[in-house]
């Protein structure tokens, strides 16, 4: 899986490729390395057994978009 903090990812990676090993975009208000690590922990914990291959991840603050 592919994480990155730029949101252009959420919208383009799956128009351009069918196939591929997942991305996670994370956008936080007030982003470090804490807060970054601390959203990403819980949101694969809720995710876990889930095949993250083909999606697209996008974390916010709050909320957890999938496509």
């Amino acid at each position: 899986m592919f994480v990155t903090t730029d949101r252009d990812f959420f919208h383009t990676i799956p128009w351009l490729h069918d196939n591929h090993a997942g991305v996670i975009v994370v956008t936080l208000a007030q982003p470090n390395r804490e807060a970054l690590l601390a959203r990403l922990g819980d949101a694969l914990r809720r995710r876990e057994g889930v095949a993250g291959f083909n999606k697209v991840w996008l974390l916010t603050d709050d909320r957890l978009f999938e496509r």
